[in-house]
């Protein structure tokens, strides 16, 4: 405190030598804007303590005004005679809309999908919008520059290319095929609300023809069904498709009868077991460890090839640990997909999965089903709402800052013992974006504050006013405790 007094009076001093030395010359002020002082003019000097409630007021400045404050403080200038009484006016906050984001009605995979962004409250100044181009089925992300039109409306596009497979991340193109969806975003930062809004559209591909995929898993265990799934909308309806399986090592191949479950999507699986004389077309594969199978599909009607195939390895059957995937950060009143993988369970249709908020000592018990029959991927859904304890049944009550805690208990572990499995979602706090300052700010010249207006600021240290000033200064702490300062003024 010492330091400061010390360094306090010494800038003291130098503000009264600078007032005094530019007073005694003609009485004419000449640092960038000159300005008459009175005849009568006499330095005064006063410390003062303020704070967010308790504010200093100076009538008016006739001459030259210095203010040294050790911490920022706010000041409130306001270009209008004998208001001492009156408070600062504020002004009104600006009134934002909401962003809409436009889209072609439907997308020909393969063809560039047209993004139309209206939103008045980007300043002119600014020629460009940015979104991103999100493909919900396989990730892949984009972004997409839109170029503004007139004052409140940009256009752009996305190209994309016809493929199922997800393409290389912000490449300019996005892989999209039929019945795909492409989710595009635009983060609105002016908006009605108090935080950053997500404005989204989304549009379904459509195509005549299309590349079908084929999915299974990477390895199997011996003696453990190979999971197949078909994706291909040309034969949706058709009711059972069948694809091969050949094992790389003895030249045996099998046939996979694949049901329809859903229009376009065949699911079927091929089971396997350990022999080392294999018998051919007999809807079982014989197998060893290492063994290399490949899986394939024919579509006459695909656009790049008639035949998608898969590999995958035969391994030694050991326990494989569980994994819970999922989002680190939520917020209230939001639906959460959990993944959990544990192929020890591959062919059990539900598990279930205690979710918790430590905070509360409440739970929920979530059902996670398996993806793919006999995969041991498995989706569950956790719905949040915001309250302190309460919520409907199935339901987990958070607030804001809450830890929501998911616990699999996995009894297979490589470890030979039973293995607790957590994944902690953390529940998100609004953000609201802090005001903007100024330090050691400086105004210069009678004409700064324009008639029948108020200009605020935040000071750090010193601020100089030079010229006549026919208004009201009235400055403000930052907190509920005083701040001392110094004001100078002619």
């Amino acid at each position: 405190m010492s330091k400061f007094r010390s360094a306090h009076r010494t800038v003291v001093t130098e503000i009264k030598a600078f007032i005094v030395d530019t007073a005694s010359r003609s009485g004419v002020f000449r640092q960038s804007v000159s300005s008459r002082v009175p005849d009568d003019a006499a330095l005064k000097t006063q410390d003062i303590n303020v704070s967010k409630t308790r504010h200093f007021d100076l009538a008016e400045v006739r001459g030259a005004l210095g203010i040294l404050t050790p911490e920022p403080v706010r000041i409130a200038i306001t270009q209008l005679r004998d208001i001492e009484s009156q408070e600062p006016s504020v002004p009104e906050p600006p009134i934002y809309t909401l962003a809409v984001l436009q889209l072609d009605p439907t997308l020909l995979a393969g063809n560039a999908l047209n993004i139309t962004l209206i939103d008045p409250d980007i300043a002119q100044v600014v020629e460009e919008a940015e979104v991103t181009v999100y493909n919900e089925d396989t990730g892949e992300t984009n972004t997409a520059l839109l170029s503004r039109v007139d004052v409140q409306t940009f256009v752009g596009k996305i190209n994309t290319t016809k493929s199922a497979q997800k393409g290389n991340d912000f490449n300019g193109t996005t892989n999209v095929e039929h019945n795909q969806t492409l989710r595009v975003i635009y983060k609105d930062r002016l908006n009605p609300f108090a935080n950053d809004v997500d404005v989204v559209a989304t549009v379904r591909a459509n195509s005549p023809f299309v590349d079908s995929v084929i999915t299974s898993l990477p390895f199997v265990f011996p003696d453990r069904s190979i999971p197949v799934l078909i994706e291909d909308a040309d034969i949706a309806g058709q009711g059972v498709a069948h694809a091969t399986a050949t094992n790389m090592r003895t030249g045996e191949v099998e046939t996979i009868a694949l049901h329809e479950s859903a229009p376009g999507i065949f699911m079927g699986q091929l089971p396997t077991r350990t022999e080392f004389s294999p018998r051919s077309e007999d809807a079982i594969m014989d197998v060893v460890r290492d063994d290399q199978i490949g899986i394939a599909f024919n579509e006459p009607s695909s656009v790049t090839s008639p035949t998608v195939a898969h590999f995958l390895s035969i391994r030694a059957a050991h326990p494989i640990d569980g994994v819970l995937f999922g989002p680190e950060i939520a917020q209230p009143d939001a639906s959460i997909t959990l993944e959990l993988e544990d192929y020890n369970l591959a062919g059990t249709e539900t598990i279930t999965v205690p979710i918790s908020n430590p905070r509360t000592g409440k739970y929920v018990l979530v059902q996670f089903t398996e993806n793919v029959p006999n995969t041991g991927q498995f989706t569950g859904i956790l719905t949040l709402v915001s309250s302190a304890s309460d919520a409907p049944v199935g339901q987990l009550a958070v607030l804001e800052n809450d830890t929501v805690q998911a616990v699999y208990i996995d009894n297979n572990s490589t470890s030979g013992s039973i293995r607790r499995v957590e994944h902690n979602i953390q529940i998100g706090a609004a953000q609201v974006s802090p005001a903007p300052t100024v330090a050691n700010a400086q105004i210069e010249g009678p004409n700064t504050a324009q008639v029948n207006s108020t200009v605020e600021m935040l000071v750090d240290g010193l601020f100089f006013l030079n010229g006549q000033f026919p208004g009201t200064i009235r400055i403000y702490g930052l907190n509920d405790d005083l701040t001392r300062c110094s004001v100078l003024h002619v």
